[in-house]
C-alpha cells in the first residue's frame, strides 16, 4: 500500500501539452503514432513531414549513400 502524501506536500505537477514544433528535426523525432495523430488533429500536415523527412534524407544521404534512388516529386503530389 502507497504511503498517504503529507500535509502541506506539493501536489505533482500536471502533464505538460505538447510543446509546437520547432522544426523538421524535433518532427523527426517523434513517434509514428505520434505523427499519425498530428496529422489527423492537423497539426501538421502529410506535406509538412514529406518535407521534413526529404530534408533529412538530403543532408544524411552524401555521408551514408543509403538511398540510392529518389521519388520526391511523386512523394509531394500524393501528399497533398
Amino acid at each position: 500500500m502507497p504511503a498517504a502524501p503529507k500535509l502541506g506536500a506539493p501536489k505533482p505537477a500536471a502533464p505538460k501539452p505538447a510543446a509546437p514544433m520547432s522544426g523538421a528535426r524535433d518532427l523527426l523525432a517523434l513517434s509514428s503514432v505520434e505523427l499519425r495523430r498530428r496529422i489527423g488533429t492537423k497539426e501538421i500536415s502529410p506535406v509538412e513531414l514529406l518535407e521534413a523527412a526529404i530534408s533529412r534524407i538530403e543532408q544524411v544521404n552524401p555521408a551514408v549513400n543509403a538511398v540510392a534512388a529518389t521519388a520526391f516529386a511523386q512523394g509531394r503530389k500524393a501528399a497533398k
